[in-house]
């Protein structure tokens, strides 16, 4: 299914759930989750998680697009969600011996990193049970779309990030970004 499509079918689920839930001003956390867990109810999960992890065909390079992740991701599917993005990691790296990712960040929010803090914590823990080098086969992660709210939130993402990788990591701002992310995503497909 093309992303045009898988976005639509996303939207569609997200209005309906909304009709059907008055939006909350206040304590949306709980909604969002329940929203997403519509989503991914409806929608299969294996579809969507070929939608947000992208691999190149030829390369080493895995893109993470966060705007369909935040759709469906839920606390009741993250460990299924964070295994396939392991598991994806571990193809690339023992196929290249190296891995390299590019990040659409549209849409990350101060609020939407409260939600998801501890699924990092998390997905670096298996990655150290597993024996994944996130740090050492990393060749590069670009960021695209980065809000200013992740300038803020440095010092909670270098507490995983080892030191050898944090020279890899770019973040571009949204303005940086126009044009950039959509040929690297074209060239994805």
């Amino acid at each position: 299914m093309k992303e045009e499509n898988i976005n639509d079918k996303i939207e569609q689920f997200k209005n309906t759930y909304y009709r059907n839930h008055t939006k909350h001003l206040f304590l949306k956390k709980q909604q969002k989750n329940d929203c997403a867990n519509s989503i991914s109810q409806n929608i299969d999960l294996q579809e969507l998680l070929q939608h947000t992890f992208v691999i190149h065909p030829t390369q080493n390079i895995i893109s993470f697009k966060y705007p369909i992740f935040k759709t469906y991701a839920s606390n009741e599917n993250i460990e299924v969600v964070i295994k396939y993005f392991l598991k994806i990691l571990t193809d690339v790296i023992m196929n290249h011996n190296s891995f390299a990712m590019v990040i659409d960040m549209s849409t990350y929010t101060i609020s939407a990193h409260e939600r998801y803090k501890h699924w990092y914590t998390y997905f670096f823990n298996l990655c150290n049970d597993n024996n994944i080098q996130f740090s050492d086969k990393l060749d590069y992660l670009h960021c695209y779309n980065t809000p200013t709210v992740v300038s803020n939130l440095q010092t909670f993402f270098n507490s995983f990030i080892d030191a050898r990788a944090q020279h890899k990591i770019s973040l571009f701002n949204k303005k940086e970004s126009v044009g950039k992310i959509e040929n690297i995503l074209q060239i994805m497909t």
